[in-house]
């Protein structure tokens, strides 16, 4: 307990800023005297001062009414110059990109993040459809006709005597391929130019490529048919930015969740989306197949929810007026309109570049701009570190501490719902595991054993239903039903979907015959919803994933920490 507490505190201290502390210290004084102390002491003043001209009275009650007032008047100020001063800092942060940042966190989740989504979650649709065989022929077409795309692409950009003038001048600026694609036997008619590792300008060509794949994917309704295709087909459907119903129409896929995810920028107060997803309609159709908590269980999320949307606003509102604060003061200082929060919280060799050219250009009518420059980007530095340090502090364990404050419970809740709802999620059937994904929140004992119990369960039904299919006159009907239909029949037997697992134990013993016709009609009109169900609360939770991995990520590579390491502190009740 002293150990958690001292754990609040110093996160607690960690996010305080300045003029929150002023303007939080000032208003909780000002609303204790402004009503009754406030008027006391006017009254009181009041008549001290009459009765002394009156009866030649002592005046210490006058100076003790002036003295309130005085703090009365103080505390106000405080608390207007608090709110003003942290409302100045957030306006100057927004002002300058803060909410741009989502870009950047659009590139990384599609670099690092959309492999690991389809191997958890649309991959795993894939295999429902289709047979190992026809992913693998899927597989192996799609790498043979990307290829085919980034060939026809150089050969084509290798005649425009521009572009290749360009790469000659300028090779530094499409240094950003990490893979080769093709073979030497492709690269015939090919200017020497466009190939060279040292100019890398391949990834031109790749990323239109990508998206000239993804479309035919799209087109072709192969989305899922392998991770490459998966990838390229969200990309191109991702860059296009049509209506959500347009998207499903046009991939078959629901992708709002994704796009939700990405409309939130690092650090910012606005990035509420995992918990907002935690409210959609369809998780809470999930939640109320599962049944509802008890009271105390209820209480304790209605708890644990307000504490992390408070610890999450209040750490980011944090950061982002610091953040406006720094770049105020050097603006102000320097006089440079340069500056952007990416800065200061996206720190990358490539983003120094751009700003140290920017600054040369801007104070190129001074003297010693490069001098100047570099004082810049020093403070930058130096602020960055100290922002980012203040608030997750100095070790790879308090840093996942104070994102756990902001996103671990996205994740223990999402872990909840799952495990009550998918059974092969509950029985370690999928790749990820629920144990694991809660170790990786270092949650507490209470829960993994509760987690534990509920897994114990889930395991138990599913044996007795497939020794139900496998052993009565259901399996003739059971070998015909394809592999979509068998996992809605396993999920309306885990939640007892049309009372369907008191159906199947009265036919086991002998007490119903109607089991098949039940089937036939949950096999016509829930399988449908049992798959949209299982992907998109499969989809939330890899969202909540991501965004607490990222957060870590993010701050290693800003921090030079690996902090995506052992991140797993001691267990907190």
């Amino acid at each position: 307990m002293l150990h958690l507490i001292k754990a609040i505190s110093e996160d607690i201290r960690g996010i305080c800023t300045r003029p929150y502390v002023i303007g939080l210290s000032g208003n909780l004084v000002y609303r204790v005297l402004r009503k009754r102390l406030v008027s006391g002491a006017i009254l009181l003043g009041t008549l001290v001062y009459l009765g002394n001209r009156a009866f030649n009275l002592d005046i210490r009650g006058l100076y003790i009414a002036l003295g309130t007032l005085i703090v009365a008047i103080t505390a106000f100020a405080a608390q207007k110059w608090g709110k003003w001063a942290l409302k100045r800092s957030l306006l100057f942060a927004e002002a300058h990109g803060a909410n741009l940042l989502e870009h950047k966190k659009a590139n990384r989740f599609k670099t690092l993040y959309l492999p690991e989504l389809y191997a958890n979650v649309y991959g795993l649709e894939a295999q429902l459809i289709c047979t190992s065989k026809q992913l693998a022929e899927a597989s192996r077409r799609h790498q043979e006709l990307y290829r085919d795309f980034v060939v026809d692409r150089l050969r084509r950009y290798s005649a425009v005597v521009e572009i290749k003038s360009l790469l000659e001048r300028e090779p530094g600026r499409f240094s950003t391929l990490e893979h080769t694609v093709f073979r030497e036997e492709h690269l015939i008619d090919i200017d020497p130019v466009f190939l060279d590792e040292a100019n890398r300008v391949r990834a031109m060509m790749m990323d239109g490529a990508l998206l000239d794949f993804g479309e035919y994917v799209v087109r072709r309704g192969e989305m899922v048919m392998s991770r490459l295709g998966f990838v390229a087909a969200v990309n191109y459907l991702l860059g296009r930015k049509d209506r959500q119903r347009d998207e499903r129409m046009e991939g078959g896929l629901d992708l709002s969740f994704i796009e939700d995810y990405l409309d939130g920028a690092p650090f910012h107060p606005g990035n509420t989306k995992i918990m907002e997803q935690a409210q959609h309609g369809l998780m809470k159709e999930i939640n109320g197949a599962i049944g509802r908590r008890r009271i105390g269980e209820r209480l304790s999320h209605l708890l644990r929810r307000f504490l992390q949307k408070k610890w999450h606003a209040h750490i980011n509102t944090s950061i982002q007026a610091s953040v406006g604060g720094l770049l105020y003061a050097i603006s102000k200082n320097y006089g440079t309109h340069s500056l952007a929060v990416e800065d200061v919280l996206w720190v990358d060799a490539k983003s120094r570049q751009l700003l140290h050219r920017d600054l040369l250009r801007e104070f190129a009518h001074v003297d010693r701009p490069q001098e100047i420059a570099g004082e810049i980007i020093q403070r930058l530095e130096e602020g960055s570190n100290s922002i980012l340090m203040k608030v997750f502090h100095d070790t790879s364990v308090e840093a996942a501490r104070v994102v756990r404050r902001e996103y671990g419970y996205s994740i223990e809740e999402s872990v909840y719902r799952r495990v009550r709802y998918d059974s092969e999620y509950a029985c370690n059937e999928l790749p990820e595991r629920p144990l694991e994904d809660l170790e990786l929140i270092g949650a507490s004992d209470s829960v993994m054993d509760k987690t534990m119990h509920i897994m114990d369960q889930a395991a138990q039904e599913m044996r007795a239903f497939r020794d139900f299919c496998a052993q009565t006159e259901f399996k003739a009907r059971w070998d015909r039903y394809s592999p979509e239909i068998r996992r809605a029949l396993q999920l309306a037997y885990r939640i007892n979907e049309a009372e369907f697992k008191d159906e199947v134990v009265q036919t086991r013993y002998g007490k119903c015959t109607g089991t098949g016709q039940l089937a036939d009609r949950l096999a016509a009109h829930f399988t449908i919803t049992a798959s949209k169900n299982l992907r998109q609360s499969r989809l939330h939770h890899q969202l909540a994933k991501f965004e607490y991995q990222d957060t870590l990520r993010q701050l290693g590579e800003m921090l030079d920490s690996n902090l995506t390491r052992d991140t797993v502190s001691p267990k907190v009740a």
